[in-house]
């Protein structure tokens, strides 16, 4: 029972504020875990009660707000993957945001009417703002509990945009004959921008690495 074991109770709440999906952060748990014992195993051989040779051991141990930011400053324990993965969405986003800009000034020279001016000038601004986002929250620390959202439902929007415009680009070809492979290629952009983004917003919610009991 983690009542009984201040220890465990302690590891669970610095374990779960830590990143997930880091051998790094599992592996620093562990070296905490074996510090405070050997800590609480010295104090009993003192004398001193076990619950209470666990609390002051956690006590000499420090504040797990004051470890994490001591953790920050030597070597941040985020994912080992997440330079890559970061690198990747970061290109895609890239790629993104300069088709929906195209899609932003070329629009003004279309004959289309007002309604698809509106939609596709609509569209692409709303794409270039949740790249802001997006990138905001890949290259800095800020995770606010807003932008996390913005950042997973956003790319559940994306998924949806960019499949409709598959399909859209699709009937446009067989319907006229002109196949336009620009729209494929940024309808694919925005479903796989969409697939990364969502996964990396749930992760970000969702995702705690375990502490064995």
């Amino acid at each position: 029972m983690t009542d009984d074991d201040p220890i465990q109770t302690y590891l669970m709440e610095f374990a779960r504020r830590l990143p997930s999906h880091t051998r790094r952060a599992e592996r620093a748990v562990v070296e905490i875990e074996d510090h405070l014992r050997e800590r609480a195993e010295e104090l009993c051989r003192k004398g001193m009660d076990a619950r209470a040779a666990a609390k002051v051991a956690i006590e000499q141990f420090g504040d797990i707000s004051r470890i994490l930011r001591q953790f920050e400053l030597q070597a941040p324990l985020n994912c080992e993957e997440q330079p890559m993965l970061r690198n990747f969405m970061t290109a895609v986003a890239a790629l993104t945001t300069l088709f929906a800009g195209m899609i932003f000034v070329f629009s003004w020279l279309d004959d289309a009417g007002p309604t698809s001016l509106a939609a596709k000038l609509f569209g692409a601004v709303v794409i270039i703002a949740y790249n802001i986002v997006l990138l905001a929250r890949l290259w800095t620390r800020d995770s606010r509990l807003w932008m996390r959202w913005v950042v997973s439902c956003g790319g559940l929007l994306l998924i949806a945009i960019g499949s409709a415009g598959f399909v859209w680009t699709a009937h446009l070809g067989l319907a006229t004959g002109d196949w336009e492979s620009y729209g494929f290629v940024a309808a694919a952009l925005l479903v796989i921008e969409g697939v990364f983004a969502a996964l990396y917003g749930m992760v970000d919610h969702f995702g705690v690495p375990r502490v064995a009991a």
